[in-house]
């Protein structure tokens, strides 16, 4: 197990991406050509603190003198505020922290003009057409509802209203916050803030919420599930973030986030019949509240390491007892497929005579076709590196590297990394590759990889760094 080698794998995925698609925003790996759905060269900005971690200074040079000098704000497509937020202007900002190059400082407050799309604002729609391209973007819902535009098409300044949902909404903080306090003016972070003080005081579920908004107002749906994964995991992960990148001086951050951790064992947390697995399931809605059912995604496997770095700051030791309980089920859920890949989700429902596959002893986890996908997802691998910062247990650390050996045996190719349709493919030769490297390997999985098997254990200290959702560093403050 060595660090060199996640350096090694980094620059495999980063040589091809660079040789086929440079300037893109991802590589198709099978067809070795790149493609755009922002416009931004999304791999290259989204690895720059990677890059400049696992000390790869040549390759950080160009990259960066790509995003200074190449970058452009001339994007015609219909972005997402909450992707474009934590992919690019969280990159930028956490490469300028820890390389100290005002140039991406610059960078950041130029091309993410969307930071202006709520920015100030009270009761006016904006028209677009009268807002100069290089100062802001102005737009609100008509009313004193803080909640964002989801969508921005940002060479027209025209920001898109249309369904939202909790995550994207309530993960926007960390960067906007960190935007105000290294540029000098707060409006962002007020901004910001305004979205997670209404957000608070909307009503919940013994701490938790929907997923999604009713589309004729800004209030919670009642008939949408409640979850920690898809459409909801990162407003909970904010919740403990925001706490602690301000000082941990903000207490109903913590209530809240201490609050929805009960509302998960008391509603969500549950075992499976046969392997006795400890899961998170999914609540239907607020209108049906009696049982949880028993399907868990690979995206929700972020909880056990946000509750470790939680433990690690002062909160309860149970919350530590419930991370290694299900971080567990998330490395099951690799170790026990053909493949030993996991799938984007699992179901703990007992379907007798098909079991989850050859040689398991455990048939207690099925996988649905629909979601038997695996695109390198960071979540596992995240909760195992705070797992082991918290605890020193040496298996964590052999877990997540069984985790990077079925990555490099079965999704390497001669060019790049590639996702894989089916983990229950026992055959080699028989797999279906996925035409694309995701930028959340280079940015998320692979650093989580390197920082977790790193000869510098003390590299990026938790109590004096706060990771956002992609993974991108940035300073705790003292307020």
């Amino acid at each position: 197990m060595s660090g060199m080698k996640i350096v090694s794998a980094f620059r495999h995925a980063w040589l091809a991406y660079k040789r086929y698609a440079w300037g893109k925003d991802e590589l198709n790996s099978l067809s070795k050509k790149g493609s755009d759905w922002m416009g931004v060269g999304l791999t290259i900005v989204d690895s720059l603190d990677t890059l400049l971690i696992m000390g790869l200074n040549d390759e950080y040079k160009e990259a960066r003198d790509w995003v200074v000098n190449s970058l452009k704000t001339d994007q015609t497509m219909s972005i997402q505020l909450f992707e474009i937020t934590i992919r690019l202007l969280g990159g930028l900002l956490s490469a300028y922290h820890l390389s100290g190059d005002k140039a991406l400082l610059n960078k950041a407050s130029h091309v993410h003009i969307l930071m202006h799309a709520w920015a100030d604002c009270n009761h006016v729609i904006f028209d677009p057409a009268q807002i100069e391209f290089g100062d802001a973007l102005f737009v609100c819902f008509g009313g004193s509802n803080p909640l964002p535009a989801n969508k921005v098409v940002i060479k027209s300044r025209r920001a898109e209203f249309g369904q939202t949902n909790l995550a994207e909404v309530g993960s926007l903080q960390l960067e906007f916050r960190d935007l105000s306090r290294a540029s000098g003016d707060s409006k962002y972070e007020k901004a910001a803030w305004k979205v997670s003080e209404y957000l608070r005081g909307l009503k919940k579920f013994d701490g938790l919420a929907p997923t999604t908004f009713d589309s004729s107002s800004a209030f919670f749906s009642e008939y949408a599930p409640i979850t920690m994964g898809g459409m909801a995991d990162s407003y909970y992960e904010y919740l403990l973030k925001q706490w602690l990148q301000t000082g941990q001086t903000i207490d109903w951050l913590k209530e809240d986030y201490i609050s929805a951790y009960n509302g998960v064992k008391k509603h969500l947390l549950k075992q499976s019949d046969l392997g006795k697995h400890w899961f998170i399931g999914t609540m239907p809605s607020m209108k049906d509240t009696h049982s949880a059912n028993d399907v868990m995604d690979h995206l929700t496997c972020f909880y056990p390491g946000n509750l470790a770095l939680a433990y690690m700051s002062g909160l309860p030791a149970e919350m530590l007892k419930t991370a290694k309980d299900v971080v567990e089920t998330c490395y099951i859920m690799y170790k026990q497929t053909p493949t030993k890949l996991s799938p984007e989700s699992v179901s703990f429902q007992n379907r007798a005579g098909e079991p989850f596959g050859p040689n398991v002893h455990e048939p207690d986890f099925f996988v649905d076709f629909g979601s038997a996908y695996n695109i390198h997802r960071p979540e596992a691998v995240e909760s195992l590196y705070y797992l082991y910062k918290a605890t020193k247990d040496p298996k964590y650390k052999q877990w997540a590297w069984d985790i990077f050996e079925a990555f490099e045996n079965v999704t390497k190719l001669d060019e790049g990394y590639a996702g894989v349709q089916n983990v229950m493919q026992a055959d080699r030769k028989s797999i279906t590759y996925l035409d694309k490297m995701e930028t959340f390997y280079l940015a998320e999985t692979l650093k989580y990889l390197y920082l977790l098997f790193s000869d510098d254990e003390s590299l990026l200290p938790v109590d004096r760094w706060v990771f956002n959702t992609e993974a991108h560093p940035l300073p705790v403050f003292k307020n």
